[in-house]
């Protein structure tokens, strides 16, 4: 049988080392999976993967000791990249989540954009909480080391802010005039892409990305969803990334 994968937290985990595992991996390890003391699982806590063997299997407190390192990830060292998105409807973000952390995304950054259909006020905690752990699900699933970090809704004139010293940014549209060449700067660490929500950009915000310079890049001939543009564009800057 395979063995399961959960998500730690802890950062300091070491060979020798008791984890307590979280309440959700709790019920699955005992009620799902009926595992007991001596099986073995894998944690992973964003840095590193280790194998582990059950030792406290109690109804709501389930405890592993760390045996060996099974991967090592030097994550952080690789180029990272971040997704920001127009907020969209209930449910579309949740398949983008889980579609990129699948193929590698490290960050997405939920956007009140002009044309977006859902407020950055009616985000509550609880749903940001909630596209967390759906990050660490897929994590799991994909057997990925690093988790994505979802981050909590921000204003079209934050991302403005945050990108606007940033070298490598991508605005992906529709279509676009001129013919820009999709180039990643190599001495920077972060790729930055933009996709809009269901409305696509309005005018006066195309022309604040354009001032940030953005690169302009479409992908595609036809008017994609929100979604497929976040897993498409995501699919061509790894490829370019490692050409």
């Amino acid at each position: 049988m395979r063995q399961p994968r959960v998500f730690s937290p802890r950062q300091n985990i070491r060979v020798g080392s008791s984890v307590k595992l979280e309440d959700l991996d709790v019920y699955h390890i005992r009620n799902s999976l009926r595992l007991r003391k001596g099986d073995e699982i894998i944690i992973f806590n964003g840095y590193r993967e280790f194998l582990a063997e059950l030792n406290i299997v109690r109804k709501d407190f389930v405890t592993a000791k760390v045996k060996s390192i099974v991967k090592d990830e030097k994550w952080l060292e690789k180029r990272a990249f971040n997704l920001y998105i127009g907020l969209l409807k209930a449910g579309k973000l949740d398949n983008i989540i889980k579609m990129l952390t699948e193929l590698g995304i490290d960050k997405i950054t939920p956007v009140q954009m002009e044309y977006s259909q859902v407020k950055k006020d009616a985000v509550t905690d609880a749903k940001t909480s909630r596209w967390n752990n759906l990050a660490i699900a897929a994590s799991k699933q994909c057997k990925r080391i690093s988790v994505p970090v979802i981050d909590e809704p921000i204003m079209f004139d934050d991302l403005i802010s945050e990108l606007e010293n940033e070298k490598n940014k991508f605005v992906f549209l529709p279509s676009v005039t001129s013919n820009n060449i999709l180039k990643i700067s190599e001495n920077k660490l972060e790729v930055n892409y933009i996709i809009g929500p269901e409305g696509g950009f309005s005018p006066a915000e195309l022309l604040k990305l354009k001032k940030i310079n953005c690169t302009e890049i479409t992908i595609n001939s036809n008017v994609l969803r929100s979604e497929t543009a976040a897993v498409s564009a995501l699919s061509v800057l790894k490829y370019l990334d490692k050409n």
